[in-house]
């Protein structure tokens, strides 16, 4: 048995209410001297060293909360791709010379590849604040 007392509708339950548009006004001045800006905090990092041979690996995959990334190859050069496709062929990569830290800002996923021999690749990566 449902007491009608007890048992409110679906409107009063989410306390929905009338929308009504607001409209604000801006006054948008043109500003001529410097302005300080600031970047945002980075909350969260992670890093990683690991053994790189001639063929693609997938060194990070894609992370929209990736703010940025350093890459370091310690034993020989390295090709980076920034997808899968590039990173079949070495003449769609790009070379970069041992020892010759390598920061990266797009979050994109980053796949490498030894240049002859075997390489150890080290990375250092930033997230952005996320929340609490």
């Amino acid at each position: 048995m449902i007491n009608e007392d007890l048992q409110p509708d679906v409107q009063e339950v989410l306390q929905s209410e009338e929308y009504e548009p607001v409209s604000v006004n801006v006054c948008v001045e043109k500003i001529k001297t410097p302005v300080r800006t600031q970047s945002l905090p980075r909350k969260q990092g992670g890093t990683k060293t690991v053994s790189v041979g001639t063929s693609s690996i997938k060194l990070v995959p894609s992370d929209h909360n990736r703010a940025d990334i350093v890459i370091v190859s310690f034993d020989e050069d390295i090709y980076i791709a920034f997808n899968a496709q590039s990173a079949e062929d070495s003449s769609t990569m790009q070379r970069w010379p041992a020892l010759v830290p390598y920061p990266v800002d797009i979050t994109s996923a980053i796949y490498v590849k030894a240049f002859q021999n075997t390489t150890t690749v080290s990375f250092g990566s930033k997230l952005w604040a996320v929340g609490d």
